[in-house]
């Protein structure tokens, strides 16, 4: 009896509590500790103006911490589009693991997770420390439109309107007519076109909400889903795939289940 007694005072019941989804940024070109760059962005230990002015740093930093920490809350998550830092590797992991937020890293040429960096998978495990994943480019679904997301804008655009230079093409998505979120500029253009820039030059140096991606995107024209596709790099036209999907799996001509099926009209 004093068993059973025991058994049911120590019961609880298990319940289910769902963790509340947050809000979505997006962000780029962060540069933490990065001296070159926060020279360029005029953070300086002093105000007056001289020829060998020296770079601060640590207010650099702080400023984007600051614009982060108002801006994002412990269940959001952002996507973070490449560029952490360039030499103060360590001292920008451990600033991104102040922060609150999931992150997720699409990296940048100067991150050492880049796949352009030789050897980039030794860092993989100590970086993963930090961010949930990360991955060369992505596509995110927003509004019923596929959206790409890579820290270099498309190849047309070179690498931005102040350089007159288009590096790494290679690692660049072909333009085939999808919205592109990017990095890599350090320009203060936003949207442009069908690609919209995140960097932090171009927002105040605070993370953009993705409901402002969403406003825009209601600007983009819809695409087709089965038009013929241009290459702007190639400039070559292709026939679209016209199989139907399902389950993840396609049904194409090598499938018992054939697009012809799906078009027949239905017997009664």
């Amino acid at each position: 009896m004093a068993a059973e007694q025991h058994h049911q005072s120590s019961y609880k019941p298990y319940t289910y509590t769902p963790k509340p989804r947050g809000k979505v940024w997006y962000t780029a070109d962060l540069h933490i500790d990065d001296y070159g760059v926060v020279k360029r962005r005029g953070f300086f230990k002093s105000s007056n103006f001289t020829k060998n002015q020296v770079p601060d740093l640590d207010r650099h930093n702080a400023y984007l911490a600051e614009g982060w920490d108002l801006t994002v809350e412990e269940n959001d998550t952002v996507f973070v589009l490449g560029d952490i830092s360039r030499y103060g590797e360590q001292i920008a992991l451990r600033w991104f693991d102040r922060r609150p937020g999931r992150k997720i890293l699409v990296p940048g040429n100067h991150d050492p997770v880049h796949p352009r960096k030789e050897e980039f998978w030794k860092k993989m495990p100590e970086w993963l420390k930090i961010f949930d994943s990360i991955q060369p480019y992505m596509v995110r679904h927003l509004e019923y439109r596929d959206v790409l997301l890579s820290h270099f804008p498309y190849w047309s655009y070179g690498d931005g309107p102040d350089r007159d230079t288009a590096r790494y093409e290679q690692f660049r998505l072909p333009d085939l007519g999808l919205p592109l979120l990017h990095g890599h500029t350090h320009g203060t253009e936003t949207a442009h076109g069908n690609m919209f820039h995140v960097g932090v030059e171009a927002h105040d140096f605070w993370p953009v909400a993705e409901a402002e991606i969403i406003e825009w995107l209601k600007t983009q024209p819809e695409q087709e889903k089965f038009a013929p596709v241009v290459s702007k790099t190639a400039g070559k036209t292709f026939e679209p795939y016209n199989g139907y999907r399902a389950g993840g799996t396609s049904l194409d001509t090598k499938s018992p289940w054939k697009k012809a099926e799906f078009d027949k009209p239905k017997v009664n």
